[in-house]
């Protein structure tokens, strides 16, 4: 069980890993901009009759999500660890209510990065 438990938190960490680095946290359905939690991109044509498209990419100024995102994922990393080291430390009740609190924390952290 608590192998599972570490694998189920080494995918989450990789998960989180990929939604704090894309971005494609939105897309318009005519493709002419993506927006994610580092940077925005807009295609624009060079010439009214042209069919050559230049992305132009603006870094977002989220910083609030942005720390939100990563505090999140160094908490979680730190949940990811605690649960190895109660792999090995089998009577240790301190340690998994620390990690369950810790692993709340980081849940909470990474819900209100993408609301503000």
């Amino acid at each position: 069980m608590q192998l599972f438990i570490i694998i189920i938190l080494v995918a989450s960490l990789a998960f989180a890993l990929i939604g704090i680095t894309t971005n494609y946290w939105y897309q318009s359905l005519s493709n002419e901009f993506n927006e994610g939690l580092w940077v925005i991109c807009h295609r624009q044509s060079t010439l009214t009759y042209s069919s050559l498209n230049i992305d132009t990419c603006n870094k977002q100024p989220y910083f609030k999500s942005q720390g939100l995102a990563i505090s999140a994922f160094v908490i979680l990393s730190i949940a990811l660890i605690l649960s190895i080291i109660k792999r090995y430390r089998k009577n240790d009740r301190i340690l998994v209510y620390l990690t369950i609190l810790i692993l709340i924390i980081s849940i909470i952290l990474f819900i209100s990065s993408y609301l503000f």
